[in-house]
């Protein structure tokens, strides 16, 4: 496989189908790519890799997403990481959530906020445990000013219960 006939498997999938939807062809095809960028690191591959995911876990393929992330230089990485963690798609935003946990900076923190208050349990809990592993002094004020926005009092519970831990372990 080729680099540009990978990053053409992944750009003519974005996003793969739902894990449910995935033909065994499909989620091989992108095995290889992963297999391929994981030896020949190529940073036009990360936007379209941090698209690709359907609605579930593509049956185990796409934890293999985020180490091949991981391979390339946060400096490369998290700008199009916020771009994943502020996609219209549900399972972007989450696999994107997930992969942010390898990263601390402080362009990923509003997007993490964002998704520490939205409705979906899953993306809260995943963004509020990355939001708990940054230095309090940089995350605490700007969850303070975030408490003012309109939400659900248990997610607001959420917010200052985040806020009380990270306060405590100045």
């Amino acid at each position: 496989m080729t680099t540009d006939e990978a990053l053409r498997f992944l750009a003519e999938h974005q996003p793969m189908p739902d894990t449910e939807g995935a033909t065994e062809q499909q989620l091989r095809q992108l095995a290889a790519v992963l297999k391929h960028f994981q030896t020949h690191c190529d940073e036009r591959c990360i936007p379209l890799l941090l698209n690709i995911f359907g609605e579930g876990d593509g049956h185990g393929v796409y934890p293999m997403v985020g180490r091949v992330i991981r391979r390339f230089p946060e400096s490369v990485v998290v700008s199009h990481l916020r771009n994943g963690l502020s996609s219209p798609r549900r399972s972007v935003r989450e696999w994107s959530a997930e992969i942010a946990l390898s990263y601390h900076h402080e362009c990923l923190i509003e997007p993490l906020i964002d998704l520490a208050m939205c409705e979906d349990q899953t993306l809260r809990e995943i963004s509020m445990f990355a939001l708990s592993r940054y230095e309090a002094g940089t995350v605490v004020p700007l969850l303070n000013a975030a408490r003012e926005r309109p939400m659900d009092k248990n997610i607001r519970q959420e917010i200052d219960d985040l806020i009380t831990k990270l306060s405590s372990s100045r």
